[in-house]
């Protein structure tokens, strides 16, 4: 194993964990664990052409994760990660969560219900960091490449798989007119 991509060998556990327990309703504590995905996700994207400023990065933490985003994908810092950076230090959307108004009194939530916006919050941010992960893989490991470039089954099955999450996208898009905007901002992380 390689230690340049170390990010890529913790994703497939990451992503299981969020599925369990979204699945069960923790949609606060998916948001927690969806942050680790997409900051991991930047930093490979970002290292990838910066391998040069790695070491730098280990040892004294010289470049900011916000200029990462911001060489990765613009805008993406602002719109989501600092949501999701609410959701794990514990601020105002716990309360967004686990609270809720009747009338004029507040009281707070006890135990796990479906929410509908707080369950496609969670998996439509989940499913696009899945496609990001999917689409730069072959980029990251060559060895990989070359099997998924001389393996004509793989290649076609990974081909129509990531066709097939990018027509998902964009029917998601047509139903949901408000995602467009997201995406937007989010799309350079994926591709």
């Amino acid at each position: 194993m390689r230690p340049k991509y170390a990010h890529y060998y913790q994703t497939p556990y990451t992503f299981t964990s969020i599925i369990s327990i979204w699945e069960r309703g923790y949609y606060y504590e998916s948001a927690v664990l969806l942050r680790t995905l997409l900051e991991s996700l930047v930093q490979i994207k970002y290292f990838k052409e910066h391998m040069n400023k790695l070491e730098g990065y280990i040892k004294e933490k010289k470049i900011r994760i916000k200029d990462m985003f911001e060489y990765c994908a613009p805008g993406l810092y602002e719109h989501t990660y600092l949501q999701l950076s609410d959701f794990a230090h514990g601020g105002v959307t716990k309360e967004i969560i686990r609270v809720k108004e009747v009338s004029d009194e507040r009281y707070v939530k006890v135990g796990c219900d479906y929410d509908e916006f707080f369950a496609t919050y969670t998996i439509n941010i989940l499913y696009a960091l899945l496609l990001g992960y999917l689409c730069c893989f072959p980029q990251c490991f060559s060895n990989s490449r070359e099997g998924v470039e001389n393996d004509k089954e793989f290649k076609e099955i990974y081909s129509n798989k990531i066709l097939e999450m990018f027509k998902s996208i964009e029917s998601h898009k047509m139903s949901n007119p408000k995602s467009k905007e997201w995406y937007k901002i989010i799309l350079p992380i994926i591709c």
